[in-house]
């Protein structure tokens, strides 16, 4: 060999054995996922898709503000627009009803920062819950495709994310529908874990979901004990390891640790309800003992109601084939879901119980678990009936059914065409992905054209006063007038009329042309009434403001009545 040719031997070595022409890390890592994306693209172009539709006309559908997310949010509209710190917002466990949702840190931190990018606007309240809820479908997407084979996975997640619930839970900005994304992510990680037992960080972050759910709406607080047992039940039949558990727990009791000071009152808290739950209402007695008398009969009308609302009875004067689904959290006559899916979900129920005894394996129960527990604020109301405000999260399993049994005839067709043919059965595989489909593209349409979240929210009092504040202002530009709005549970809000006015009105408030009645300045109000330095106000309840001023009742007043919104004007001048 020439002197030449082994250098060019040597040379070639070199290059053999160059770390650049090695396969890196970061190569290896492209590689896989590239290779990943080739294998799933199917499944990747529907989720992208899904989010697509959840974004879809975000911040103007529906158009206002949905399921009180007006008044829930106030703290974080104040501290945004006025620089107010968020006292009311407490790591503390509070009693989560759907107006007080601003007092969570975990929903309200997201709608915080919604408004500090985007301002008070129905988009920037809205985006980051809606983010979450996304996040939380993939996360719920993987962690099916762990316990079942194939596309079951997908069809649940789709059948799931376009439902009219599910969209206007995720896409309302509101502690209600934040509730099912918390309850979504925690029981998507809770069978990560189990199914990775080496994971600790898995097993911890799934701890500090389950200790999120006291944050969310009211409904999810069974959860959280539940799954809880449930885990260490797991244990016990050695299903999970000791040291995952133990991981687990301290996720958990990470989030419990801010009720430690006051932890007779968190717990007392924590399953109230405004007193409104069975057990108290059946103690409303002079000898303040259980009636089971009356529990009796309201948890017999309690079951009555919410069968019919799981099987879509509740409803029998909307159309079969094309009802409002989701229009209102509060009206016991909304449904959950199509009524021509009812069946699949008895059968979807019927056959995963078959299906758990059969082949005993736990995770079977988990969607039944999850079924009946999110129907216990429904069956253990005290004060007013069953309504989809207290068991939307029923909305999970609920379709977790219907996939599970679309699932298995399409599978049981399949093979047996598959068996008799000899080759794969690609007409049957189109009807199913047709059938699909069109559920699917029933349910968008269901929401997208069909008014949601009408209940007390499309037209309100900010709605009316406002046009007739600027009406008087027209008239009189160097006016001064107080503006009073019913405050629930005690607490103003205000951030419906912050909203109608825009920029317009704020700069009024600013300039101290308009004032807004809060407990803080009730004082301040009264004198300026006294030195006639205010020259009209407007309340839409006149009760509490004549109360507070009581010259008012007997100045010149006008009771107004715009399309059943009532509210009184006081002319001071």
């Amino acid at each position: 060999m020439t002197d030449s040719q082994k250098q060019e031997t040597e040379l070639e070595n070199k290059a053999a054995i160059d770390p650049l022409n090695m396969p890196s890390k970061k190569n290896k890592f492209h590689g896989a996922l590239h290779k990943y994306i080739g294998k799933n693209i199917f499944d990747i172009a529907v989720l992208v898709v899904l989010l697509v539709f959840m974004l879809f006309q975000l911040g103007s559908y529906p158009g206002w503000f949905d399921a009180v997310v007006e008044h829930m949010i106030h703290p974080q509209v104040n501290n945004v627009l006025d620089g107010t710190p968020m006292k009311e917002m407490t790591w503390k466990w509070t009693d989560m009803h759907q107006h007080g949702g601003g007092a969570s840190p975990v929903y309200g931190w997201p709608v915080w920062l919604g408004l500090k990018i985007f301002g008070l606007s129905l988009f920037g309240v809205r985006i980051f819950t809606t983010l979450i809820a996304f996040f939380s479908i993939v996360l719920l997407y993987f962690s099916t495709k762990k316990l079942f084979e194939n596309k079951f996975a997908l069809v649940f997640v789709v059948l799931l994310a376009t439902s009219p619930w599910y969209l206007i839970n995720s896409r309302s900005g509101g502690i209600v529908g934040f509730g099912f994304t918390l309850v979504t992510l925690a029981l998507s990680l809770l069978i990560f874990m189990l199914k990775k037992q080496n994971s600790l960080i898995i097993a911890f972050l799934a701890g500090i979901s389950i200790g999120f759910l006291p944050y969310g709406h009211a409904s999810t607080r069974a959860f959280a004990p539940l799954i809880i047992a449930f885990v260490i039940i797991c244990f016990f039949i050695k299903k999970i390891r000791f040291v995952p558990l133990v991981s687990f727990i301290m996720g958990c009791f990470l989030l419990f640790l801010p009720q430690i000071n006051t932890l007779d009152d968190s717990l007392k808290v924590y399953f109230y309800a405004r007193g409104e739950s069975l057990s108290v209402i059946a103690r409303d007695n002079p000898e303040k003992k259980l009636d089971f008398n009356v529990v009796k009969e309201k948890l017999g009308t309690n079951i009555e109601l919410t069968a019919k609302q799981m099987l879509t009875l509740n409803s029998p004067d909307s159309s079969y084939l094309w009802p409002n689904i989701a229009n209102s959290y509060n009206k016991i006559d909304t449904i959950l879901y199509p009524k021509f899916l009812m069946p699949f979900m008895v059968i979807g129920l019927l056959l995963l119980v078959i299906n758990m005894i059969k082949r005993k394996n736990i995770f079977y129960c988990i969607p039944i678990m999850v079924f009946f527990v999110s129907l216990s604020p429904s069956l253990m109301s005290g004060i007013g009936l069953p309504n989809p405000s207290r068991d939307y999260l029923a909305c999970l399993p609920i379709y977790f059914f219907i996939a599970y049994s679309f699932y298995f005839i399409g599978d049981f067709i399949y093979k047996k065409s598959y068996i008799k043919l000899g080759k794969k059965p690609v007409t049957i595989s189109i009807t199913f992905l047709v059938l699909i489909s069109s559920v699917c593209s029933y349910q968008l349409l269901n929401f997208f054209t069909l008014e949601k979240g009408t209940y007390d929210e499309k037209k309100t009092y900010s709605n009316c006063v406002i046009p007739f504040v600027n009406n008087y202002l027209e008239r009189k530009p160097e006016a001064t007038i107080v503006i009073h709005e019913y405050a629930p549970f005690d607490v103003y809000g205000y951030v419906g009329l912050r909203w109608s006015g825009g920029s317009q009105f704020e700069k009024l408030l600013k300039d101290r042309k308009i004032i807004l009645l809060r407990q803080e300045n009730a004082e301040e109000i009264k004198n300026l009434i006294n030195n006639k330095a205010i020259d009209l106000v407007v309340s839409n309840q006149y009760e509490t403001v004549e109360k507070l001023f009581p010259t008012l009742s007997r100045r010149n007043k006008q009771d107004m009545n715009d399309n059943s919104i009532t509210f009184r004007a006081y002319y001071l001048k």
